[in-house]
């Protein structure tokens, strides 16, 4: 059946020209028909790279967006850091300052009883110079009396009742002298007894002043020694002699203005120590405060100074990372309108091949129906997308008309068993490619309409600042 049609339609041709002619118009349509299969192949490779592509860039986004939530996340933590290192800056100034006022307070408890001290020692040698001054006069008075004593001496010989009287009342002067002396003993013992009370208080307040304490102890027992010493002395010569006690009465007269001049200086020298000792304290006590105060100064500056650039280094970081992001969301946008762009222009190039090859085939009527109803689709389905390429299928309809209405006027002669077949065959393989070109049409709109959705969304809600501001905006969000 097969070798008859061939005969057959051999036959016709050597008979018919025309088929000869639409023969070869089949074949450059068949041609033309894998040509542009193996471009819609092409076509359909690019566009899984395309959404290969495309998935890779999400995933990059949705990392990009978690880094940025983790970074939001991360602000407010380091926000809190410094808000409790500042709390722990303050309670440390604050125990310095408590600090310095324990400070200033022991310092003046110590002047208050440093000046206690002066005032007493005040007293005490006022009290001292009493005492020698009424002494002086009980010597001067004792120092008449033996010149009267004298005196009469002379003149017992010549009176022996005055003799008895003077003898009365130098046994009445001897008594006194003698009560004298027992009272200035005991005014020396309470001294004495004074001064090593008050000698234990110093001890006690005063560790420091151990070495001058002890030479004033030293030196006062050695003058008690002495007195001692000249105390029995005395009272030797007073049992052996009368002119023994004259002896005596200068030794113990040298002996108490030695004593004087010794307590004069070592009150003096002890008053010199004290205030040279307290002078340095007072100076180390200055020198430390500033000295302290220094250094808080300057830990507080450098922690200021660490502070800023932390914060001036974050900032930094924060603004070159959000650039480098804006920078690469750019450039998607960019590569998705080329990606768009693209794709249009390969829709417009695959509309006119389609038309071209439509325009070859014998049925021009149910050809350009079906490439009315596929350019509808199409204009239908890419209608949100460009305005341009609906413009340009509604040209393409009009060249359609135009050239239907050329078509028209051919007329076919004869219609055969093997154009029919072919007729179908071209039908089919038309439908087939309307389908693909509808199926690609609805994914790239919904690649392009996701793609585009999303970063719109993101953009919309994202605040654009740059440096300082973009800094503030996050620290508010976090707060």
């Amino acid at each position: 059946g097969s070798s008859l049609s061939q005969r057959g339609g051999q036959i016709l041709m050597i008979d018919n020209p025309e088929l000869s002619y639409y023969k070869s118009a089949l074949e450059s349509e068949r041609a033309r028909r894998s040509h542009s299969e193996k471009l819609i192949e092409s076509q359909r490779l690019k566009l899984l790279e395309y959404e290969e592509h495309l998935l890779q860039i999400k995933s990059s986004d949705m990392k990009k967006t978690l880094c940025m939530q983790q970074l939001e996340q991360m602000i407010p933590n380091i926000v809190d850091e410094w808000k409790q290192k500042e709390l722990e800056y303050q309670k440390q100034l604050q125990q310095q300052d408590q600090r310095l006022k324990k400070v200033e307070h022991e310092k003046d408890q110590q002047f208050q009883e440093c000046q206690l001290l002066h005032t007493k020692l005040k007293d005490k040698s006022e009290q001292t110079q009493q005492m020698i001054k009424d002494r002086e006069k009980w010597k001067s008075e004792g120092e008449q009396k033996q010149k009267d004593l004298i005196h009469i001496q002379q003149k017992l010989q010549e009176q022996e009742t005055t003799n008895q009287q003077l003898k009365f009342e130098y046994e009445q002067n001897q008594l006194r002298s003698s009560k004298l002396e027992d009272e200035l003993k005991c005014d020396i013992s309470k001294l004495e007894h004074t001064v090593e009370e008050k000698e234990q208080e110093l001890e006690e307040k005063r560790v420091e002043f151990q070495n001058i304490q002890k030479e004033s102890d030293r030196v006062i027992m050695e003058h008690q020694t002495k007195i001692k010493q000249i105390e029995l002395e005395l009272d030797e010569q007073q049992r052996d002699n009368n002119v023994m006690k004259m002896e005596l009465e200068l030794r113990d007269a040298k002996y108490r203005t030695q004593t004087e001049s010794l307590k004069i200086q070592l009150t003096r020298d002890y008053e010199v120590k004290l205030k040279t000792k307290l002078d340095e304290v007072t100076m180390k006590h200055s020198r430390l405060e500033d000295e302290f105060s220094e250094l808080n100064r300057r830990k507080l500056l450098d922690q200021q100074d660490k502070h800023t650039q932390e914060v001036f280094q974050l900032k930094a970081s924060y603004e070159v990372k959000i650039e480098d992001l804006l920078k690469k969301i750019e450039q998607l946008q960019i590569e998705l309108e080329q990606m768009h762009t693209s794709t249009v222009s390969e829709r417009q190039e695959l509309a006119k091949k389609l038309q071209d090859v439509f325009e070859t085939t014998l049925l021009k009527g149910t050809a350009t129906n079906l490439i009315s109803e596929t350019l509808s689709n199409m204009s239908e389905r890419t209608m949100p997308i460009d305005s341009q390429h609906r413009n340009r299928l509604i040209q393409m309809e009009s060249d359609q008309s135009t050239h239907r209405a050329d078509s028209d006027n051919y007329s076919l002669h004869t219609q055969t068993v093997m154009t029919q077949q072919q007729q179908n065959s071209n039908l089919s393989t038309i439908r087939s490619l309307s389908n693909r070109i509808d199926s690609l049409a609805d994914q790239t709109n919904k690649v392009y309409t996701g793609t585009y959705g999303n970063i719109d969304h993101q953009q919309e809600y994202r605040p654009q600042f740059t440096g300082v501001e973009r800094h503030e905006w996050a620290l508010d969000t976090n707060e």
